[in-house]
């Protein structure tokens, strides 16, 4: 109800002088000491007030990355296990904190999927996601210093 009213006073259509719904304490008003103050001032909870105008902005949306910038990504690449978890994201659409997250167990190489588990702090307990076959998985449990090719 409150951006209905902030709108009509915006665009001069409510004849009210202040927004009846929301209301934010003016501390800046507050601090002003040449202003009148009755002696029962701090024992009141009212404190001065300035309505809010909130403009709705929008969030920008992530974008992919190009192919060329991934390319070149890829060839700056030293160990195959990098190459694997960036593969990882590009192919099936993980973000960077569902591969960090990976572990050993989630990993199918028979099948050549990974099973993407949301862990801690769920109420339902551990939900997974498999991601479509990946070309490069073999190389995810390497380790970390095994140069790539």
């Amino acid at each position: 109800m409150s951006p209905f009213y902030e709108f009509l006073i915006a665009s001069e259509r409510y004849t009210g002088r202040d927004n009846p719904v929301v209301k934010k304490v003016d501390q800046a008003a507050a601090r002003v000491p040449d202003r009148y103050r009755p002696p029962l001032a701090n024992a009141r909870r009212q404190q001065p007030v300035r309505r809010v105008l909130r403009v709705k902005t929008v969030e920008p949306v992530p974008r992919p990355m190009p192919a060329g910038v991934y390319r070149a990504l890829v060839d700056e690449l030293r160990t195959r296990r990098d190459l694997a978890l960036l593969e990882l994201m590009w192919e099936g659409g993980l973000r960077p904190g569902e591969v960090l997250g990976l572990q050993l167990e989630d990993i199918s190489y028979g099948q050549r999927r990974v099973a993407v588990c949301k862990r801690d702090g769920h109420h339902v307990g551990v939900q997974c996601r498999q991601c479509p076959p990946l070309p490069q998985i073999d190389h995810l449990g390497e380790p970390h210093d095994e140069p790539a090719e």
